[in-house]
């Protein structure tokens, strides 16, 4: 069987609807609600309300980015042996779909869907 690619790699990752958004710029979030992303930013504080978890990108919920996951998801990351905590202040990138639930916000349920980025 022979595979046929009909866009070139690189012209798709230039594509600036494929670009990797801010958390700290969530005006550029407007038109992608209900798309899926990649977010990249610093957590800067985390939350607990219920059963879930919240990782805020900022101080003022429901204008700054966050992730959302469940108690059960935390539990997936311990066992990971990437606690939360640990995330704290650390760059990171989610990938999922964009919600504005309340709030910007990716909802993930596995510690895949998030990856510290080296060197920050």
């Amino acid at each position: 069987m022979r595979f046929v690619h009909s866009l070139r790699p690189a012209r798709l990752w230039a594509d600036p609807a494929y670009a990797v958004l801010s958390a700290d710029a969530p005006d550029t979030f407007a038109g992608r609600y209900g798309t899926l992303q990649i977010v990249e930013g610093r957590i800067a504080s985390i939350g607990k309300s219920g059963p879930l978890i919240y990782l805020n990108f900022g101080p003022r919920r429901g204008i700054d980015f966050s992730v959302v996951l469940t108690r059960k998801t935390g539990r997936a990351f311990d066992r990971a042996g990437r606690p939360l905590h640990g995330l704290l202040g650390k760059r990171v990138r989610v990938r999922g779909l964009l919600d504005h639930g309340s709030g910007p916000q990716i909802e993930i349920s596995s510690p895949d869907w998030l990856e510290t980025v080296e060197g920050q």
